[in-house]
Order: structure tokens, then C-alpha cells, then sequence
């Protein structure tokens, strides 16, 4: 399936058994369609996260969810009018209508690149060849989040997927730039409300923090 530049990822969820977990900060919004397990149905596009918001997912329940890049700027008022009253996926072009409801500002997307990639904030000002003022003004206008936040959602996603392997936690932790292991530590506590022992024990926040957001 081609998606539309905007759009990240398609992915269902539907499980057999309910399942509790988490959400997690991935830097995306997510056009979501939800079926209860009673039939009902709606529509609705998810916020950004600051930090893991805890979700129940009853057996029965089925969700759709069309992820768009990070930085995507929505008509949501008109995107969700569209879909409101289509009662399940197959009914609407969902992919057509967030080509034409949502967008992506090119120097915003060069803009946050930069910020995941960059060992601090002020190279990726000298990257861009923008005041760290000029760069604030342009990642808060269009995401409502400092380019701080950016950069620090990338290391601490890029940490995550790392525990997937088999280093040491002071070897990734020095290979994501944080000044110690126990810092490392901190940020998970702060963004996913865990330890990285804990979150490495877990195949679920594992499979999560795997699937593609910011990073």
C-alpha cells in the first residue's frame, strides 16, 4: 500500500483478550476509527504525549489508526466532519482525505530532523542557520512543543529500541549521550515511567517504542 507523504504508518489492533498497557510518546498523531465491542463506532485523532498514558483495550474492541509524521499540521474540524458518520475504514479513503487535510512544512520537517539528529540544540541552530529563537519560534508554532522536547523524545526513543539488544545500560546510555546511566534512568522514569531494567523485561513496551514515531 503507497501512503500519502504525511502519513507514517496504517496499523489494527484487535485483540482476542483484554489487554492492558501503555501509550507512548512517539512524537505523532494517529487518525484513529475505535469499535467498541458492542458495535459502536467512532472516529477521533489522538494529541501528542508527554509522557506513558495508560490504556485498557477490552477483548472485542477493534481500532484502525492511520499514524501521521511527526510535525503534520491537521484540518481536524474538516478531517474528522468527513469521517464522523462512516461507520468502519472501508467505508471512507481515509488516505485521500489526510493528503488533503493534512500537510507537512518542509522547513519544519528539515527543522526536526536536525534536532534528532544533532548532538545538541545549538548544532542543529548552526546546521540550519537559525538563532535558537528563530528555530524556537518555528517548532512551537507548528507542534505547540519546544525543539527540547524534540530532541530529547528522539534520544530517549533511540535509548528504548536499543534495549532490544544486549548492551550494557552504561554503554547505551553513553552511546545516546547522557551523562551517566543514572541519567538515563531519570528520562525513563520521565517519559515512560519505568526503569530501563523494567522496560527491557517487557516485550510489549519493546514492540511499541519498535514501531516507527520520532527517532
Amino acid at each position: 500500500m503507497s501512503l500519502p507523504a504525511v502519513v507514517l504508518d496504517v496499523w489494527q489492533h484487535a485483540p482476542q483478550q483484554t489487554q492492558s498497557g501503555f501509550v507512548l510518546p512517539d512524537g505523532c498523531c494517529d487518525l484513529i476509527w475505535h469499535r467498541t465491542a458492542d458495535g459502536q463506532s467512532n472516529w477521533f485523532l489522538t494529541r501528542l504525549y508527554d509522557t506513558a498514558s495508560p490504556l485498557e483495550v477490552a477483548a472485542g474492541e477493534h481500532y484502525c489508526g492511520y499514524r501521521l509524521r511527526p510535525g503534520a499540521v491537521v484540518d481536524e474540524a474538516t478531517l474528522l466532519a468527513a469521517v464522523q458518520h462512516r461507520r468502519d475504514p472501508d467505508s471512507v479513503d481515509a488516505l485521500a482525505l489526510l493528503s488533503d487535510c493534512a500537510s507537512l512544512d518542509p522547513g519544519l520537517a528539515e527543522a526536526m530532523a536536525c534536532l534528532a539528529d544533532a548532538s545538541r540544540i545549538a548544532a542543529a541552530t548552526r546546521q540550519l542557520g537559525l538563532s535558537e529563537r528563530s528555530l524556537e519560534r518555528l517548532v512551537m508554532r507548528q507542534t505547540g512543543r519546544t525543539p527540547g522536547y524534540w530532541k530529547q523524545l528522539a534520544r530517549i526513543r533511540r535509548a528504548a529500541r536499543a534495549l532490544a539488544g544486549s548492551a550494557a545500560l552504561a554503554d547505551i546510555a553513553f552511546a545516546h549521550c547522557y551523562a551517566d546511566q543514572a541519567q538515563m534512568s531519570r528520562d525513563f522514569q520521565r517519559w515512560f515511567g519505568v526503569t530501563p531494567s523494567s522496560f527491557r523485561r517487557d516485550p510489549a513496551l519493546l514492540a511499541l517504542v519498535a514501531a516507527p514515531g520520532f527517532d
